[in-house]
């Protein structure tokens, strides 16, 4: 009985370590670093975008950079922890210009942001290659497949090595007619530090759309 006894004792032990530990990999793993909120953190990045007009067949490109700043706290309507997420824009030679406000509420599950009145959702924990989601689910815009296409992978940010980065496509359907991607690519500790949203028709009067790309300068804590 005494031998018995200590089997059972031993199972249970290894039962409990086993169980400590895959829940202490569970927290580290969920991915919420890779939208570090924290107030005054700010990211500066380079936008270069094409315009295509079909009406006059032109092609006009531009150039300028954008500051995305966590400017504070507060509570949503359901009383939700968020953030005020403030983009400034300026071209080489003007200073900083206030340009809107957007919002972030990060959840257990996933990280909302609202953009000129509409909610999408950005991220979801946890972090997990092939997982996917309705990037439009709690705004009135056609459902878009959104799906984490690769996680934890290396590459480099700002000249930097980085061995925890993500992709995210949003959207993607590229056929003859059409070119329609949107991607975000992110670091761990350091948030978004590529874009790219490209909406290109091709029409009997000429290329009709749209190319952005956001590419990462500097980042920081004000």
């Amino acid at each position: 009985m005494k031998i018995k006894g200590f089997i059972v004792l031993i199972a249970a032990l290894l039962t409990f370590t086993y169980s400590c530990k895959k829940s202490k990999q569970e927290i580290v793993n969920m991915g919420y670093n890779y939208f570090p909120l924290k107030t005054n953190n700010y990211s500066i990045y380079q936008v270069d975008s094409i315009v295509w007009n079909d009406y006059n067949s032109t092609i006009d490109t531009f150039s300028y950079q954008v500051k995305l700043v966590i400017d504070s706290q507060y509570y949503d309507n359901e009383n939700r922890l968020s953030y005020r997420w403030k983009k400034f824009t300026k071209s080489d030679t003007n200073q900083w210009t206030f340009n809107t406000n957007y919002s972030l509420t990060i959840t257990n599950d996933r990280l909302e942001s609202v953009q000129e009145n509409m909610r999408y959702i950005k991220l979801i924990f946890p972090v997990v290659a092939g997982a996917n989601w309705d990037y439009n689910s709690l705004n009135i815009n056609e459902s878009a497949d959104s799906q984490y296409s690769d996680v934890d992978y290396k590459s480099t940010v700002l000249g930097l090595k980085n061995d925890s980065c993500l992709t995210v496509i949003y959207n993607e359907e590229v056929d003859l007619i059409q070119e329609i991607i949107y991607e975000e690519k992110y670091a761990r500790n350091i948030g978004m530090f590529y874009s790219k949203h490209i909406n290109k028709k091709k029409l009997t009067t000429g290329l009709q759309g749209y190319s952005v790309i956001y590419q990462l300068l500097e980042y920081g804590t004000e």
